[in-house]
């Protein structure tokens, strides 16, 4: 484990050696011999006024035809003859600069623009990337632009992220509709405590509750103007106890000219991917089989065949075509010296699960004005409502593909043609093996469908201000105030089928109801000063923030007892029937930067942070962070290498936190029935959830070594790091005693170390006047090891679910690693005598524990790893005249997971793999240890075409609106030995290190094709 990171750490190291050897031996491929000697001047172009980097700025020689344009990092790079010589730089709403240098002088040259006559009095609103200061330099900061956002065939903002940047695994973990990606950015961090990045939106921090980010489904992705990714803890430190998982900061669109833009959406999924079911013949011969070669349990539904007998494919009865429609209206323009920009959304998603819908409305609205020269204002809401049905993400998969599928297909026939036994057969080893007893139940998978009525409706505000005070060209004061209001309110409805008819249900009954609001202000505050003094930039700057939020929950359960899918992901129900918590936030923070020549970058920041939670929490913490960088391109010695833009070696250290809003330090209560003696029964509390009052934050401190470089004027870009970081102070769950009265509590236990390493690239191999190609690939990869436990003792999470695998935690050991059974087939000769192996019942299992003759928890190894190897990513774009294909693969690389839905089906019987089983005499199927083993673990690594898009704008208006046509497709091509449903798919659960290794029923990815027109007036 530790000798492969290093050997990839070394191979970064001899990369970035050979890459510095051959721009420091050959400067002179670049030089020619020409006439007159050409040399290269650099520099970057930003706003004078809020320092952005500033893309497409014209920069040529004056008087001559020799010129480029600024990439976007605001870079250029200008080749121009030695001596005096006049650089004019130009852009649209600026003023045109022309620049006196002598090349002979100095190199680099750095400009600031200032807006033109028309918008001089104008003052810019900073995005979030600057909010704080200048954070370009020291770090990689990789972000997602509008047009790039606009490509993309989801609907969905929490798609933005899937295959798109190194150091962060996105992955869609459910194909349901309306449901989110699984985002972690450099590793899994954490135990128990939220492994998600925290979402900013237009200055509106979004809530992580219960392991999962609050909100960031709330918003319509065509509202995004761009998207920035702090990643290393020496930025992610600005956010303190909310940035330990890094940071996405999200800027919505504001007014940029006079337009209306309508787009309409259409499109089909379906799934095809099913497993290899039998149908009533050999369903009923098998158990035949069964009953007369193992004695099985199944034999007890076994009717007699006859050709009367009915025949059902259940997974065609559960799949169905998903629809897709959605319609986005957006307006934006200047009035009355108001920028507004105005925007409303409709999405319709029709799952490909029978009675699966989603259903989401948005709404947002942008307004700006400038009052005077000195300050400027910026308003935006966001509202949304959505309705959820049938497809949330529960602790124990979808029910109707897990239930649905094991039932058998002779279900329906005539009653006289089948045998029910409803009482189970006893339970095994105390693991419920035959509580999957789904062929001795006689409930129908049409009162599956109609039990599976789950609802969840969100509504959710939001409202942020923006605003900028310039005391002079140097000192500025940003204000950013916001507001967030959430409720969700989760209901299941029951329907009935009556034994005897089973054709009509009997009235539905509301059982359980959650309902959940979250609220939170946020308010910042800073002054900032920026000066240029020639060849030296120096940036200060002094910030006040104050986070609170409140969370309330109550949940109602009519049966007095909570459902099985009562545990929602983002929801408070399963810490107990009812709480509020506050928490608080405040930072003072302090940031300094000095810029020499774009050659020598230095940064510094101090975060003393204040957390303050319920009554008891209440304590300060120093976040600080230190970032170096050098570009060597704008050393002297390599001034004839004008094929080199960048090549900026930099290192960062920082230190960040994370407490997500789960309510851990108040006590939290449920209810029981208790009999008060002739009045009945009566709801009693008791402590669910105790509070620690000592509770503090997951601490995260990183180290970061790095490299960006460009070539040939942005034409190609490279990118790479490899990083260490330590999380100590883990936030996990405890069981306590029985004889201390029970229950559980949350406690700082057990420290994480995660190493990695990442590398992407940008390439524009050919680029003329009618055809561009583009292309980009990143590469990710992590370690993450338990370095501490208290007292080095190990975590066991057990389940009493035969189909759930065991994880065990121990220290050196990695996180995500499945325990259970070696499985090694059928028994052998050769295996006769050797204590290593077990024959139970004719299945070989490995036998580590040799002083028993039996299997027992001793001989439990290793069997897989849930946390993937590496993950990859090429996206691509060509360009032709009008016509345009985009394409987009992603793989995830060296992951196992726990097949539990293909498990269930081999003990209910109805897949065809059973037979093998049943031919053989195999009665190891009727055990534990024939489920709990790696019989079921599967290698689940693929290769995904994520998207593909064709596109075409004609080049002439029709009737005076601007057209655009895109085909998209989705998921066409998957690449893997999983034998499941879908390799990416995984169910929720209540950790992170089994996050994504369980597939018990898990909603798969499907297919598509979409159709969109979009119409500018």
């Amino acid at each position: 484990m530790d000798s492969h990171l290093i050997t990839g750490t070394q191979q970064l190291m001899r990369f970035f050696i050979s890459l510095l050897m051959v721009i420091l031996l050959f400067p002179s491929l670049s030089s020619g011999e020409d006439n007159e000697k050409q040399y290269s001047l650099k520099g970057n172009v930003s706003d004078h006024s809020t320092r952005e980097m500033l893309t497409g700025v014209n920069v040529y020689l004056k008087g001559t035809i020799t010129g480029t344009v600024t990439n976007e990092r605001g870079f250029y790079s200008l080749e121009i003859p030695e001596g005096n010589q006049t650089i004019t730089f130009s852009f649209i709403g600026y003023k045109t600069l022309e620049k006196e240098v002598n090349i002979n002088d100095d190199r680099i040259l750095n400009i600031l623009l200032e807006p033109s006559e028309e918008l001089l009095g104008e003052i810019q609103i900073t995005a979030q990337r600057r909010f704080f200061g200048n954070m370009e330099y020291g770090r990689e900061l990789p972000s997602i632009n509008a047009e790039a956002i606009s490509k993309q065939n989801s609907g969905n903002a929490s798609d933005i992220l899937h295959a798109r940047v190194a150091g962060v695994w996105a992955t869609k973990t459910s194909g349901a509709p309306g449901d989110q990606q699984k985002i972690r950015i450099r590793g899994q961090a954490s135990f128990f405590s939220s492994a998600e990045p925290l979402y900013v939106i237009d200055g509106v921090p979004v809530p992580i509750v219960n392991l999962a980010s609050l909100g960031i489904a709330d918003l319509n992705i065509h509202d995004i103007e761009n998207v920035t990714i702090l990643k290393d803890a020496s930025s992610s430190s600005l956010y303190g106890y909310q940035g330990g998982n890094g940071v996405i900061l999200i800027d919505t669109k504001q007014a940029k000219e006079n337009r209306i833009d309508f787009t309409i959406k259409t499109g089909l999924q379906w799934f095809d991917n099913f497993y290899d079911l039998m149908d009533t013949k050999d369903y009923i011969e098998s158990l035949e089989l069964a009953k007369d070669n193992i004695k099985s349990w199944v034999w007890y539904f076994c009717p007699t065949y006859s050709d009367t007998l009915c025949s059902h494919d259940r997974q065609d009865e559960i799949f169905k075509n998903g629809i897709v429609q959605e319609y986005q209206l957006s307006g934006s323009g200047i009035k009355n010296f108001f920028k507004y920009y105005l925007s409303g959304n409709y999405t319709r998603h029709g799952g490909i699960l029978t009675g699966s819908l989603y259903e989401r409305a948005t709404a947002a609205a942008r307004i700006g004005r400038n009052f005077g020269s000195k300050l400027a204002l910026n308003l935006s809401y966001r509202g949304s409502y959505q309705n959820n049905k049938n497809n949330q993400n529960e602790y124990n998969g979808n029910r109707l593909i897990f239930e649905g599928i094991n039932k058998s297909p002779c279900l329906e026939c005539t009653p006289d043609s089948l045998i029910y036994f409803p009482n189970p057969p006893p339970v095994i080893n105390k693991r419920i093996h035959f509580d999957y007893r789904i062929l001795n139940d006689p409930e129908l998978l049409q009162s599956i469908i109609d039990d599976n009525q789950h609802q969840l409706l969100i509504s959710s505000h939001s409202l942020s201000l923006m605003g900028r005070y310039q005391i002079s060209h140097h000192w500025n004061i940003d204000l950013m105030e916001s507001a967030m209001y959430r409720k969700s309110v989760y209901s299941s409805q029951s329907e009935y089928y009556d034994f005897f008819s089973k054709l009509y249900p009997s009235k539905g009954n509301v059982d359980f109801l959650s309902d959940e609001e979250v609220r939170l202000l946020n308010h910042q505050i800073n002054l900032s000063y920026n000066n240029n003094f020639g060849l030296h930039e120096m940036e200060f700057l002094l910030a006040h923030r104050v986070y609170a939020d409140n969370l309330s929950w109550e949940v109602d359960s009519l049966n007095n007892t909570l459902p099985e899918h009562y545990y929602l992901r983002n929801s408070m129900a399963g810490y107990g029937m009812k709480g509020s918590v506050i928490r608080q936030m405040s930072s003072y923070i302090a940031h300094v930067s000095y810029n020499f020549r774009n050659t020598y970058f230095f940064s510094a920041i101090a975060n003393l942070s204040r957390l303050k939670e319920g009554v008891s929490i209440d304590y300060y913490t120093l976040f600080p962070s230190l970032s170096l960088s050098w570009n060597i391109a704008n050393e002297p010695f390599l001034s004839t290498t004008s094929w080199l833009d960048e090549l900026n070696f930099y290192t960062n250290y920082g230190v960040s936190g994370n407490y997500p809003l789960n309510g851990l330090s108040n006590d939290l209560y449920g209810y029981v029935p208790y009999s008060s003696g002739g009045e009945g029964y009566k709801d009693a509390p008791y402590v669910d959830q105790f509070a620690n009052h000592f509770l503090k934050h997951e601490n995260t401190q990183e180290l970061d070594l790095g490299l960006k470089s460009s070539f040939f004027n942005g034409r190609f870009k490279l990118n790479a790091a490899w990083y260490t970081k330590k999380i100590d102070d883990q936030i996990i769950q405890r069981d306590i005693p029985l004889y201390y009265g029970g229950g559980k509590i949350f406690i700082n236990l057990g420290d994480i170390e995660v190493k990695g390493y990442e590398m992407g690239f940008e390439a524009v191999p050919v680029q003329t006047k009618d055809f561009s190609c583009y292309v980009k690939g990143n590469f990710s990869s992590s370690e993450q090891v338990v370095t501490r436990l208290a007292d080095g003792q190990d975590m066991l999470f057990y389940s009493a679910d035969v189909l759930f695998p065991e994880f065990i935690v121990k220290e050196g050991e990695a996180l995500g690693n499945i325990y259970g059974y070696k499985y090694l087939g059928k028994w052998k000769e050769e295996y006769e005598g050797n204590k290593l192996y077990y024959n139970d019942v004719g299945s070989a299992f490995l036998n580590i524990d040799t002083t028993f003759r039996k299997l027992n928890e001793d001989d439990k190894v290793v069997i897989g790893n849930s946390v993937p190897d590496f993950t990859w990513n090429l996206s691509g774009s060509l360009q032709y005249k009008n016509f345009s294909l985009d394409f987009t693969l992603y793989s995830v690389w060296g992951v196992d997971k726990f097949n539990a839905t293909r498990a269930s089906t081999i003990l209910t019987g109805v897949n065809r793999d059973a037979i093998p089983f049943y031919a053989d005499s195999v009665t190891a199927m009727r055990y534990n240890a024939f489920y709990e083993s790696s019989l079921f673990i599967d290698n689940a690594s693929f290769i995904r075409l994520k998207t593909v898009t064709l596109g075409y704008e004609p080049e002439k208006k029709l009737w005076g609106i601007g057209l655009s046509f895109s085909l998209s497709f989705e998921n066409l091509l998957t690449i893997t030995n999983y034998r499941g449903y879908d390799p990416e798919a995984t169910i929720f659960t209540d950790n992170n290190f089994s996050d994504n290794a369980i597939d018990k029923g898990a909603y798969p990815n499907p297919k598509g094709v979409f159709a969109t027109v979009n119409m500018k007036f």
